[in-house]
């Protein structure tokens, strides 16, 4: 019988072993859909943010110390930059955790298993701020050429 060994992964620089990671990875559609036409028109959008649904174990000396860093990293609110969660096997995927759920059982005190859901994408904050800075990289171009041409003319 094929004996299971967890797989070291992170969240938010908290490190956990995971015994089950399921990544959920696809596209995203739009569907438009006009009155009396017998079938709808699919509009692909892009990729979707791929969803990580992982089970982890946490156990030892030190499992209420890495509970309690957890319950910080996903409590804390993020803007302006997200996380990072170092996966086993995809490498570093920036996003958030959407939920957690910490299961204690009564014949292990020094054990808890882990389920938490990580989406895959960026914050708004960030978004926008990079496009405050392409937007003022921009502004310093046109007018450096500005300055550049009245140089020229002189």
């Amino acid at each position: 019988m094929r004996q299971v060994k967890p797989v070291p992964f992170s969240v938010g620089g908290v490190g956990l072993l995971a015994v089950r990671i399921t990544d959920d990875i696809g596209r995203t559609w739009a569907v438009h859909q006009s009155p009396g036409a017998e079938h709808a028109e699919l509009e692909d959008v892009g990729r979707a943010p791929m969803r990580l649904d992982i089970e982890a174990v946490v156990w030892g000396p030190t499992w209420v110390t890495s509970l309690d860093a957890l319950r910080l990293v996903v409590e804390t609110p993020l803007e302006p930059a997200p996380l990072a969660l170092h996966h086993p096997w995809w490498g570093v995927i920036i996003g958030v955790v959407q939920s957690l759920q910490i299961t204690h059982e009564d014949k292990q005190l020094d054990f808890a298993m882990v389920r938490l859901t990580f989406v895959e994408g960026r914050s708004l904050v960030s978004r926008e701020a990079t496009q405050t800075a392409a937007a003022a990289l921009a502004a310093a171009r046109t007018a450096l050429a500005d300055a550049r041409a009245a140089l020229e003319v002189l």
